[in-house]
């Protein structure tokens, strides 16, 4: 007996359901025969599942298919090629070993290798020029790819992505069983020199070697260097001395010299000699100057003041060393500075020439017309006349004035903006003061601060002040 959904598989009379549900869709068995078959599906998401309609079932099993990753709900029938893999009794799946199978082989140049049809791929060497990588892979056919390694490149610095394989001139080097790297003593060569002149490097001979040679050249802007001028030959070149103005260490070179003049000792050490020290002498007027027989004669002038208090003149072979003569001033200045003679009876002269003032210190002059008063002198005004004050005065400079004339006035000109102050009396800036009758007089003392000519012992008589 069996109940609604079993089978009964024991006995002679099995007993077949009603009907019986499958994973998909219904079976319901047609008297008491249900069919029951196999399927094999593409991959679903259940290794082995059912489906069924009227009195048949299917049992399903899907193809394998290719994950990631172990999935056991992928899982499914699979087939593999015999040339590649065998299957034992058990299902177990083996590499057949001479038919091992790569599908492709992904290069760091090119595209990828495929194999050919027995999944062969055959690996090859290849030495290539210097590039970023010194060990690389590449593939030009099908079923090729090579290791490619490059070669040694020269290069300034150390660089590890421009090592590579190199080879070695066996005249100049050795390579041990090591591949050490040693240079062959007797066969050390230089290729080439690069000169500071020249068209182009200095080559050797075959043999390695370059001839060294030593010249005099024109001065230039190094006093010593190189040159090259034949393929094998380069010269150290000594400028010759040029003349300049100051000293300069790239100028300096051989210099010969005048034994009429110089000297050199066996030390290269440079001396005048006796009477021909000097060529010539330029002054500061006329023209360059030359010796005779190496002698000089110098002499002495005094000539007018002039911008320099000390010049030189001469011509042939005679200096002359003028001094001016000095000028009166307002105010001192180094270039008016020169010989001077003083009035005996105002002034005393020592030995050493210390300038003394005789009496008073104060020097009387009779004037008349335009005159320019000094400061320490006293004026009588003898005709009409105009005083123009000194322009740039000092602190306590003093000047008198006496009219003694019947007829005639005086006018005293402050410059700029200075002022004259008679009393309560004032000018303007650079106004006058105008005497009126004779007799009259003033006494100016200069006071820097207000720039005011003050009449500090008083004054005589009317004055005009405008």
């Amino acid at each position: 007996m069996s109940q609604e959904g079993i089978i009964d598989i024991v006995g002679s009379n099995p007993q077949i359901p009603v009907d019986f549900i499958a994973d998909v869709g219904s079976a319901v068995p047609i008297g008491n025969t249900l069919e029951i078959l196999g399927d094999v599906v593409p991959a679903g998401i259940l290794p082995v599942f059912t489906t069924g309609s009227g009195n048949t079932i299917t049992t399903n099993v899907q193809i394998t298919q290719a994950i990631a990753v172990s999935n056991p709900l992928n899982v499914g029938l699979a087939a593999f090629n015999s040339g590649q893999f065998s299957v034992d009794a058990n299902g177990f799946v083996s590499l057949i070993g001479g038919g091992t199978a790569i599908d492709s082989v992904a290069t760091n140049v090119g595209g990828p290798i495929f194999p050919d049809g027995t999944g062969q791929i055959s690996i090859l060497g290849t030495i290539a020029a210097a590039s970023g990588n010194p060990l690389r892979s590449n593939g030009t056919v099908a079923n090729t790819v090579s290791l490619v390694a490059q070669v040694s490149s020269a290069q300034v610095g150390s660089s590890i992505n421009n090592a590579g394989m190199a080879s070695f001139d066996n005249t100049m080097f050795t390579v041990d069983a090591n591949g050490f790297v040693s240079l062959i003593g007797g066969s050390l060569a230089i290729d080439s020199i690069a000169v500071q002149t020249g068209t182009s490097p200095v080559v050797p001979t075959g043999a390695g070697l370059l001839t060294f040679n030593g010249e005099v050249v024109a001065a230039g802007t190094n006093p010593v260097r190189t040159n090259g001028t034949g393929a094998n030959t380069m010269a150290l070149q000594v400028q010759i001395a040029s003349a300049i103005a100051a000293t300069d260490a790239t100028r300096i070179g051989l210099a010969a010299f005048d034994s009429a003049k110089f000297t050199v000792d066996a030390n290269g050490f440079v001396s005048t000699s006796g009477t021909g020290v000097a060529n010539t002498i330029t002054g500061n007027s006329g023209g360059a100057l030359s010796p005779t027989a190496g002698n000089w004669n110098i002499f002495g002038a005094v000539t007018a003041a002039g911008t320099s208090p000390v010049t030189t003149s001469g011509a042939g072979s005679t200096l002359t060393v003028n001094v001016q003569t000095s000028q009166a001033l307002a105010a001192a200045d180094a270039t008016k500075i020169g010989l001077s003679n003083f009035d005996s009876t105002s002034f005393g002269v020592t030995a050493t020439g210390f300038v003394t003032l005789n009496g008073g210190g104060f020097t009387w002059n009779d004037v008349s017309g335009a005159f320019s008063p000094l400061k320490n002198n006293g004026y009588f005004i003898t005709g009409t006349a105009t005083g123009t004050l000194p322009a740039s005065p000092a602190q306590g400079d003093t000047i008198k004035f006496f009219v003694d004339h019947a007829s005639q006035v005086l006018t005293i000109d402050a410059p700029g903006t200075q002022l004259i102050r008679l009393g309560s009396l004032v000018t303007s800036a650079g106004g006058t003061a105008v005497s009126t009758l004779q007799g009259d007089s003033v006494e100016l003392v200069y006071r820097a601060s207000d720039t005011c000519w003050c009449a500090i012992a008083g004054f005589t008589g009317t004055w005009i002040i405008s």
